[in-house]
């Protein structure tokens, strides 16, 4: 169970979910935490936590898999989702792992 504490004082500033991820990361000693918010991340990486976001996690999908179709689907995480991409992070991605 996460420290309420922790997770308590961190939502002074984030949400409550991000609070609780980042509280039980550093309980569990986890190597990696996924947050996407931008203040979160930058919460989690002043707490000695290593960070990643969903794109972190599609980029490496696709190291591992060259047919997953990452342009399609960061299109449709901003089409059906919401999900902001920032247009220059989009192109590097592109650029770099869809060859």
């Amino acid at each position: 169970m996460e420290n309420h504490n922790l997770s308590k004082a961190l939502r002074r500033y984030l949400d409550e979910g991000e609070s609780a991820a980042i509280s039980l990361s550093l309980q569990v000693g986890a190597s990696l935490v996924l947050l996407d918010e931008k203040d979160a991340r930058s919460v989690a990486k002043d707490l000695g936590l290593k960070v990643t976001g969903v794109l972190g996690v599609l980029c490496r999908a696709k190291q591992q898999d060259k047919k997953l179709p990452l342009k399609d689907t960061m299109d449709d995480l901003r089409k059906i989702c919401g999900f902001r991409i920032d247009d220059k992070l989009y192109t590097e991605i592109i650029s770099k792992y869809e060859k």
